[in-house]
Parts: C-alpha cells; sequence; structure tokens
C-alpha cells in the first residue's frame, strides 16, 4: 500500500509540474509580433476550456506553488520510493 501511495504523490506531482512547466513558457515566452502573437492566443483558448487572458499563466503559478508544497509534504514518502526503486 506505501509504495502505491508513493506512485499516486509521482503521479501528482508530475501533473502539478507539466502544468506549471507549460504556463511558465507561456509566460515567459518571447513576443516576436507585439504582445500577443497567435500561438499564445490558441492556447490561451484552449487551456482548461477557458478564454480569460492569462488564465494557463496564472493557474499554472498556482500549480508549481501546489508541486512544490506536495513535495514539501511527501518528502519522505518520495525519498523511500525513489530508493527502493533504484535497488
Amino acid at each position: 500500500m506505501k509504495k502505491y501511495r508513493s506512485s499516486v504523490s509521482i503521479i501528482v506531482f508530475a501533473l502539478f509540474a507539466v502544468s506549471a512547466v507549460t504556463g511558465f513558457v507561456i509566460y515567459f515566452m518571447p513576443h516576436p509580433k507585439g504582445p500577443r502573437p497567435e500561438v499564445v492566443d490558441a492556447v490561451r483558448t484552449v487551456s482548461f476550456g477557458l478564454v480569460m487572458k492569462k488564465t494557463h499563466e496564472y493557474v499554472s503559478m498556482v500549480m508549481a506553488g501546489a508541486a512544490l508544497f506536495h513535495i514539501y509534504l511527501n518528502w519522505n514518502s518520495l525519498k523511500s520510493y525513489i530508493f527502493s526503486a533504484k535497488k
């Protein structure tokens, strides 16, 4: 059961991390054609089904915080899972 919980922790962390990374890439992406290139507009429209300006970026910043908080709360579990996987 402990190994299952560790696997779930890693999956949850991975989901938070992927969302955070994509949001930061979109947020800090250079804007060669002015402040709102078409690629960023398309991603904003598609992400989470919301059309609000910069929604994905702000939600991703929250996800980054959640990922770090998740690591902090589950550090011992993650550490034991990683070291047991190496054996």
